[in-house]
């Protein structure tokens, strides 16, 4: 197991030194850049090496879900990543989640803090009454319950380590402060994740509305799916990510009013060569707050 966990961790770092090797130095690499290289290039990588029952697939969306939580001032966001897992063992299909936010580390500069947002960390630890967008909606509002720390919400840090381990992912459950862990990983946690380890079960789509976390994750995915095929700022490369994601971003209702040609237009771009910080501009001018990078893992033993 441990060098299953060296291995898939060893793939993250060479997807985010490819996306350094594209975008450095003249751009600064920062926490999108990270999730960029996850969800785009990871994938690809992992699914050339990786055991045939495990597949991976993503998409990137250079936009953060915002969210207002009742009583607070200001909106936050609600993650930078969602990653899911789908396991068909035996001909069931269940559906495990997770949400992320990303937080550099240098722990060679001066500070060796991470800075937090308090009303981020009181979501993820308190979980009030929260709703898309930057106005709290008390009629279109999600309850979390149980409202504790989760493992299904959870930071990432990504440290900058000298000479052999250019960056690290730590996941990190917040509590009074944030703690790191020399032995946590990314690729522990991915681990765990598709053994049902850690992350928060949701119900399948059909029952989400008895659970309000399930309902908030597939309506990240929903909202994520019109986006998809809407909009050229998300990684749209079936070379980049694995096609069962797709088939399963496609199954949908949006899909009945996406013009085919956008469909189409999918299809047809070839372009690879995909920097996440030059489409911010774009990604501005998005009406919906509700979508969401995700790493998708599909599991079928």
């Amino acid at each position: 197991m441990s060098d299953i966990i060296e291995f898939t961790d060893n793939i993250l770092i060479g997807a985010v030194n490819q996306a350094k090797q594209r975008l450095l130095p003249r751009k600064k690499f920062t926490e999108p850049c990270y999730t960029s290289a996850i969800v785009s290039i990871f994938p690809s990588l992992i699914n050339s090496s990786m055991f045939s029952y495990v597949r991976f697939g993503g998409c990137f969306i250079h936009q953060r879900p915002i969210v207002k939580a009742q009583g607070y001032p200001h909106g936050c966001e609600l993650g930078d990543l969602l990653v899911l897992c789908r396991d068909k063992s035996q001909g069931n299909e269940r559906f495990n989640a997770a949400l992320f936010q990303l937080k550099r580390d240098d722990r060679n500069s001066p500070e060796k803090n991470v800075v937090l947002s308090p009303i981020q960390y009181d979501l993820y630890t308190k979980w009030p009454l929260f709703s898309f967008g930057y106005t709290f909606d008390e009629n279109d509002c999600y309850k979390i319950r149980p409202r504790m720390v989760s493992p299904g919400a959870q930071y990432m840090i990504i440290e900058d380590a000298p000479y052999y381990r250019p960056v690290m992912f730590s996941t990190s459950i917040p509590k009074n402060d944030i703690y790191f862990d020399d032995e946590a990983s990314f690729g522990l946690y991915l681990w765990n994740f598709i053994h049902w380890d850690t992350g928060r079960p949701i119900s399948i789509e059909a029952e989400k509305d008895e659970d309000e976390c399930s309902r908030l994750i597939w309506n990240l995915i929903n909202h994520t799916r019109s986006v998809v095929y809407n909009q050229r700022a998300i990684q749209q490369s079936a070379d980049r990510a694995n096609g069962d994601f797709f088939i399963f971003m496609q199954t949908s209702e949006c899909m009945d009013y996406i013009p085919q040609s956008l469909l189409s237009e999918i299809n047809e771009d070839s372009d690879n060569a995909f920097d996440p910080i030059k489409e911010e501009r774009n990604a501005i001018n998005l009406e919906y707050n509700g979508a969401i990078s995700i790493l998708f893992i599909d599991v079928r033993r």
